[in-house]
């Protein structure tokens, strides 16, 4: 197939790869042939490397950048079933190696014709490689024959080749937006699939890996979710690069393979690799596979096509996006829902924002909406549920108004320390066009020793960072408190309290009418003990300094107290009031507020001391008092707020009435609620939702699930 008789599309990097299928196939209604001057019809041109298995590749449309297709890079196999390697077997972390690099050094190149080229490399009594490419106008037909020359029976043999871009910039990839594979629902790009988020913050690559294919070891056993390992499976062997041009793509394919890897981020790994797979090969047998590498000047569609054709691979189920339908199609992921009709509100989409399964827990998702219209979503990544000390804080954004997500980055970690925080939480979820920063609240816990057999006790600190760049980048963080006992001076008097902080996780803070900052806090007057199965990272100094502090601590009357803390200097600085002492064994805790027209800020507590039920107070005077806190009709905790028209609330909550994430909703200003139902009824952990007030005015409620998934529902306001 020509490319000369191809419509070239421009389409800007941030369009969705749905959108690019509906754009060829709008434009494919519009047949246009591009001019002999805008593509050349010369051959790809093939010239071998000196000792070594690659080829550069000449590609007329880019005549400065070098395209180096490197075959063999490595030859893996399964690690054998009695672990006895040969002398020329190396176990690494993610396979057997075999080891010829010595052989790479002899390799023979042969010239064929119309610019081809044969390859051929042989370790004595392990291994011989041929490779031929044969160049056409914009693809390398590459086809691959290996012989196992050993005594061994080697088990899930691929070969590692490798796509290098190092000395190609128009090809590179920073935030893998512009990298593309082929799932069964439709292609993805790499921030649409959220890769697993490694241990090693550096590592620069995503794998995704094959059905049944094993894809590492560790001390001779097998490992499929490692670091920067990415479980998501691929559905064929296609990965595509676009060029920064929006107009030129670079793709491999082979038409059997073991998994994909895409390096983005470092131009150090700038590459892409569809890495045949062979399978078992007994001693004297060879195996054959065929593959390609495409140049093509053209949109994701074409390339889709031509490598269907070419080879005998699948191609995605949503086959009306090829066919010309203009119309974008979305795939609706589906769970469990029980919201019940109502006039005020109803569920209209859904996206996963990190949607990766593997061995960590996700949880605590906070969202706000910046002035530019971008989504930011933070959540902690750790271990378990605040149990081991490893937790860090990750934040992804969106800007096409959730439809896809970029890869998740660290804004918080500490050794030694397990980190949660929240984001920029303001009115409705959207920060003012006029606030002059971004703020991050971050919590850092750890657990130390509690004078009781099996419990221990939680040590908090809380820190603020700020950013001036809408999230891009954070200043150094500064204290909001640095110890785990804070004495505070309110209208009662002065309060020793601990794990103080401003609570639940989204509460959201208000700019009242002189400018003050005010949100609402939470603390204890008495110990914090926490059952815990698993300590790990504990200092003997951290250790001292929490059994120092729980032998000052005055125990007083045991309780959780609600205060509201009022900021004049960009939350440097805190006075404070009570809002609710602790009365009857009960305290309130985690909280959200809302103002409504007329100036009343109501707010909510769940997650409360001594009940399982939610309560409400009120203030009419800008939180220097509030009304006698009053009990609710139904349960939960995590609670977040958004006000409708009307004055009309708007709460979604853990649901301790029906296990979920639930709705909540009062028409008369926090006085009576109705519950509405769960917008989730997936089972295990769920909640600690956070609600935006999008810029076309929907809503949009992020929160977690058990299987450690970060989801968003759409609420379209009646």
């Amino acid at each position: 197939m020509k490319i000369s008789n191809r419509r070239i599309l421009n389409i800007p990097d941030s369009f969705p790869c749905v959108a690019l299928f509906a754009a060829v196939g709008a434009l494919a209604l519009m047949t246009q042939f591009v001019s002999a001057q805008q593509v050349s019809s010369k051959r790809i041109g093939i010239q071998p490397a000196r000792n070594d298995t690659g080829v550069y590749l000449e590609w007329s449309a880019y005549p400065n950048s070098d395209i180096y297709y490197r075959t063999p890079q490595q030859i893996q196999i399964d690690v054998p079933e009695d672990k006895q390697l040969a002398p020329w077997m190396d176990l690494r972390r993610s396979a057997v190696f075999i080891d010829f690099e010595a052989a790479r050094k002899a390799v023979r190149w042969q010239r064929g014709e119309q610019g081809a080229w044969k390859m051929t490399i042989e370790h004595p009594d392990v291994v011989r490689i041929e490779m031929t490419f044969e160049p056409g106008t914009d693809d390398v037909a590459v086809a691959m024959s290996l012989t196992n020359l050993s005594n061994k029976h080697w088990k899930g043999t691929y070969v590692n080749h490798c796509c290098r871009l190092l000395a190609a910039p128009d090809f590179f990839d920073k935030t893998g937006d512009r990298t593309v594979v082929c799932f069964a629902d439709r292609p993805r790009r790499t921030t649409e699939t959220h890769r697993f988020i490694p241990a090693d913050k550096t590592a620069a690559g995503q794998y995704y890996r094959l059905p049944e294919r094993f894809m590492g070891v560790t001390n001779g056993f097998h490992q499929v979710d490692g670091g920067g390992v990415c479980p998501q499976r691929v559905f064929n062997g296609l990965v595509v690069r676009l060029g920064n041009d929006n107009k030129s793509l670079l793709a491999t394919c082979w038409e059997n393979t073991h998994h994909i890897w895409c390096g983005t981020a470092h131009t150090r790994e700038n590459c892409i690799h569809s890495d045949p797979y062979l399978g078992d090969l007994a001693p004297g047998q060879t195996a054959q596979q065929k593959g390609h590498i495409y140049l093509l000047q053209a949109a994701l569609p074409d390339v889709i096509r031509r490598a269907a054709k070419d080879h005998q691979i699948k191609v995605p189920r949503t086959r009306q996006l090829l066919s010309g339908n203009p119309q974008p199609v979305r795939v609706q992921p589906a769970w469990p829902s029980s919201v019940k009709e109502n006039p005020y509100v109803k569920i209209v989409d859904r996206t996963l924002i990190c949607n990766t399964p593997g061995q960590r827990h996700r949880a605590f998702p906070t969202a706000c909406r910046l002035p530019n219209g971008d989504i930011l979503v933070g959540f902690r990544v750790g271990t378990d549920h605040h149990q081991t000390l490893d937790g860090a804080f990750y934040t992804t954004r969106s800007r096409d108004g959730g439809r896809s997500w970029s890869t998740p980055v660290c804004l918080a970690s500490e050794p030694g320390w397990d980190v949660c925080s929240n984001i920029g939480q303001y009115a409705n979820g959207v920060m003012p066009s006029d606030e002059p920063y971004l703020h991050a609240i971050i919590r850092k816990y750890r657990w130390v020793p509690f004078p009781e057999p099996g419990r221990n006790w939680r040590e908090a600190v809380s820190y603020v960072a700020a950013s001036h760049d809408l999230g891009h980048s954070w200043q150094p963080q500064y204290p909001l408190f640095a110890d785990s006992l804070v004495d505070v001076e309110t209208e009662q008097g002065k309060l020793t309290l601990h794990s103080f902080s401003p609570h639940s996780y989204n509460s959201t803070l208000h700019r009242l009418q002189d400018g003050t900052i005010m949100g609402l806090f939470w603390g204890r007057t008495h110990r914090y003990p926490y059952h815990s199965y698993r300590w790990k990272n504990r200092s003997t100094k951290s250790l001292e300094h929490a059994q120092q502090a729980i032998e000052k601590l005055d125990v007083g009357t045991s309780g959780d107290w609600a205060l509201v803390g009022f900021s004049q200097d960009a939350m440097k600085s805190w006075s404070f009031r009570v809002v609710s002492a602790p009365q009857d064994g009960i305290g309130l805790s985690e909280s959200d507020s809302v103002q409504l027209s007329n100036g009343r800020f109501v707010a909510i507590y769940g997650n409360n001391a001594g009940t399982r039920y939610f309560y409400e107070t009120h203030s009419d005077d800008e939180g220097q008092t509030w009304s006698p806190r009053r009990k609710l009709g139904f349960r939960g905790d995590s609670p977040s707020m958004i006000v409708l028209k009307n004055d009309v609330i708007l709460a979604a909550t853990r649901s301790g009435d029906r296990h979920g994430t639930g709705l909540v909703l009062s028409s008369d200003g926090g006085q009576t609620w109705d519950y509405l139902g769960n917008v989730d009824d997936t089972a295990g952990e769920n909640g600690y939702p956070d609600l935006v007030r999008l810029a076309d005015g929907r809503i949009l409620c992020v929160y977690y699930t058990g299987n450690t998934n970060i989801r968003g529902v759409y609420l379209e306001e009646l």
